[in-house]
């Protein structure tokens, strides 16, 4: 279970839920210790690891993290180092070529991604005034 990637303290309790709540909460206190279990990086791993293709803006990014267990406030701190803006031109960079009439798909893949919708419409203005 901690072999594959990081977790967080949530998610190993309800993968635990069967033991014991003492049991549960001594295996997460050792774990956590030893340095194995850390919310904090967790998350911070979560954001790096959404590069190219795979880039999520801020919204889905808090979506996913607190839908796994992060804490809030680690969900914050993390949210802060996504750059929108710096995403969705990534994202839009790794589509085929983008022309005026692929507008509209292009906002909607940039929503869907978590991109905020008050920002779409000037981030496709960048990037459409960067490829003439």
């Amino acid at each position: 279970m901690l072999q594959k990637a990081d977790r967080f303290e949530e998610e190993v309790r309800g993968r635990l839920a069967a033991y014991p709540s003492e049991t549960v909460d001594l295996v997460v206190k050792r774990l956590r210790d030893r340095g194995i279990l850390n919310d904090r990086r967790a998350a911070e791993n979560f954001v790096s690891s959404r590069q190219g293709r795979k880039s999520l803006g801020s919204q889905l990014v808090t979506e996913r993290l607190l839908g796994r267990g992060a804490p809030e406030e680690v969900v914050a701190t993390a949210t802060r180092q996504v750059d929108d803006r710096a995403v969705a031109l990534e994202l839009l960079r790794t589509q085929r070529s983008l022309t005026a009439e692929d507008r509209g798909r292009a906002g909607r893949m940039l929503i869907r991604k978590g991109i905020d919708p008050e920002l779409v419409e000037s981030v496709l203005d960048q990037y459409l005034e960067e490829q003439l």
